[in-house]
């Protein structure tokens, strides 16, 4: 698309030239000579290239044909045959890489405090989005203050004259680019896509594919990686994100052997969305359907998972050693009979080779629960109450209000300082001599138990 193209060998080159990585797959003698009429080798800048052969590899999604599919597939498999290509922070020139930055002092200080934003767009027609974007977590009574770093290939001018964040213009897909904003330091980086009509569905998302791969490979290197969050016109978009984490995505497997998880079959069996990493436009439109239409919903799910008033509690199960490696049919009876309880799902735990856990709902009696694996049930309160504390606890740091509220009583307890009373004050230094000392509290069944300040 560059106009800067390799071919060499009858399947596939790659070449990082002076702008970016150009990446390109053929499968066929026919595309390499398509290819080699209408591309010219030009090189610029010698000392930036490096050409990569892959001529014995092949595609791993064989159900489509589409030329996004073939183009990301060989992409992935490159980014982890190949992580020289992407230099890192030491041998980045990043100061040739950014063509315009807006404050270098300021953005020398985000980057080396980390803990920022940074958005990512190369489309002109995202200056509004990006604006409003900066407005809600500048804005003060939103409770968030971030530092934004915003990187485009794109002249934005109204974005570098405001103090509120730093614009740097660079290619998005360059690692040297990336280094400059901060990414592997960074707290949430956000891709956005363009909306040119044109182009298809799967076309319009392979800029944001790409950058997804950049980012994920780059911090990977670093050894920590942000949250991503990027949009996608067309929801099976997600199954051309094959990294590493499908590669060590664990396979339920049953007697005949089959993977329960497909990114092939279906956008919702991907990891990545069975992981919650991923969430359509279509659930949020539901999500906020029934929420405006049936305004208790939403407290009704919370309070069927705290069972408050409820017969049954909703909890989660640790199998003993005796159960590590059985089938669930053989699992259901064992916790049918102890917790006299419906086991509802299985909680396939980060270890063993698995990068991201998911929930297994409903599946077959002949699917093995690892050691590490906990079990879903909702069984009578009086057979898991000693299980409940810690998954209440949970419900509760996952709930969005019971998280809003707890920041607006933080920010409302800023603005506006309480002073102490004389009757708090002999209450604090009271508690403030028993901070050595261990504080007897009574059970609800009456016997003390010792527990540290």
């Amino acid at each position: 698309e560059d106009g800067r193209v390799i071919m060499n060998g009858k399947s596939s080159t790659y070449i990082l030239d002076e702008d970016s990585v150009v990446l390109v797959a053929a499968y066929d003698e026919e595309c390499c000579d398509r290819i080699r009429q209408s591309e010219r080798p030009r090189v610029q800048n010698p000392d930036r290239q490096a050409a990569v052969h892959a001529d014995t590899v092949s595609p791993k999604v064989k159900d489509t044909s589409s030329d996004l599919t073939n183009e990301i597939v060989m992409a992935s498999m490159m980014l982890q045959k190949s992580p020289r290509r992407f230099p890192h922070a030491d041998d980045a020139d990043e100061t040739n890489a950014v063509t315009f930055c807006s404050d270098r002092e300021h953005l020398q200080k985000i980057v080396s405090t980390g803990d920022h934003l940074v958005v990512i767009t190369d489309a002109s027609t995202l200056l509004q989005q990006v604006k409003a974007m900066m407005n809600l977590i500048q804005n003060e009574g939103v409770g968030i203050s971030l530092p934004v770093i915003v990187l485009s290939p794109q002249h934005f001018p109204d974005l570098h004259t405001s103090d509120k964040f730093v614009f740097l213009m660079g290619n998005p897909h360059d690692a040297a680019c990336l280094h400059a904003a901060g990414v592997p330091q960074a707290r949430v980086v956000v891709a956005l896509s363009g909306t040119v009509q044109t182009l298809t569905d799967q076309k319009m998302d392979r800029r944001n594919i790409l950058s997804v791969s950049l980012v994920e490979k780059l911090c990977a290197q670093k050894g920590t990686c942000p949250l991503v969050l990027y949009d996608m016109h067309n929801p099976a978009s997600v199954r051309q994100l094959f990294h590493d984490i499908p590669e060590h995505m664990k396979r339920a497997l049953g007697s005949n052997e089959t993977p329960v998880v497909s990114p092939s079959l279906n956008a919702n069996l991907h990891p990545r969305y069975a992981a919650g990493l991923v969430i359509s436009l279509t659930d949020i439109v539901k999500a906020l359907a029934v929420s405006v239409y049936a305004p208790g919903c939403m407290e009704m799910v919370t309070g069927m998972a705290l069972a408050v008033d409820q017969i049954c509690m909703f909890t989660l199960v640790k199998m003993p050693y005796v159960m590590w490696g059985k089938s669930f049919g053989i699992i259901f009876k064992y916790l049918f009979e102890k917790y006299e309880g419906m086991p509802l799902g299985i909680y396939r735990h980060p270890t063993d080779g698995q990068a991201l856990p998911y929930v297994y709902s409903f599946p077959s009696k002949d699917v093995i629960v690892s050691f590490h694996d906990k079990v879903y049930i909702s069984a009578p309160k009086e057979k898991v109450r000693h299980l409940q504390a810690r998954l209440v606890h949970e419900v509760h740091a996952a709930s969005k209000i019971a998280r809003y509220v707890r920041r607006r009583l933080q920010l409302r307890r800023h603005q506006k300082p309480i002073t102490n009373t004389q009757e708090d004050q002999e209450k604090i230094s009271c508690a403030s001599q028993l901070t050595s000392h261990q504080i007897s509290v009574p059970t609800a069944q009456g016997t003390p138990d010792d527990v540290s300040r």
